[in-house]
């Protein structure tokens, strides 16, 4: 082999290996990402839209979250560990006091601290008007923790870091 022939050889098989380095990365954060987009869906209600049952929400969120998983979102109650159903439950019941809602995740940094660990860095909105036609618009900084379980990423903790004001 000529030393040119080489020189290319090992520029390519250099290439290959950041590729699949930053791409397997890639692949994570991007998963995580459409877990989020995910989770807006489960949260957010359109108006006139029908309201999905418990069973159909449970199966939803259990693909999304660790069982359990922790919140610590506000002083009104909702901070604890919830399994999936629980969550479920939250859901239902949020979404029975609202006219139409709409979860948002904006400013999302991903980082990947260990294998199997990931801290999200963003801020939630939630945006509606309840039942009695109060709007709804919220802003809160949050720091989202997920792990890698059998081979999915699942959220493990959700913590509100700072209510923001509008």
């Amino acid at each position: 082999m000529s030393r040119r022939s080489l020189v290319v050889f090992i520029f390519l098989a250099l290439a290959v290996a950041v590729f699949l380095w930053l791409h397997h990365g890639k692949g994570d954060r991007q998963q995580i990402k459409e877990n989020l987009l995910a989770l807006e869906r489960v949260v957010s209600i359109a108006p006139g839209e029908a309201r999905k049952p418990l069973l159909a929400k449970i199966r939803e969120i259990r693909n999304l979250m660790a069982d359990p998983c922790k919140l610590s979102l506000d002083a009104s109650g909702i901070s604890g560990a919830y399994a999936p159903a629980e969550m479920a439950q939250l859901v239902v019941r949020f979404q029975s006091q609202v006219h139409q809602a709409r979860l948002s995740f904006h400013d999302i940094k991903i980082t990947l601290p260990e294998s199997g660990a990931a801290e999200i860095a963003c801020t939630g909105q939630l945006k509606g008007l309840t039942l009695s036609r109060e709007r709804l618009d919220e802003f809160r900084e949050l720091k989202i923790e997920a792990s890698k379980i059998d081979g999915k990423w699942k959220f493990t903790r959700f913590k509100t870091i700072e209510a923001l004001e509008k």
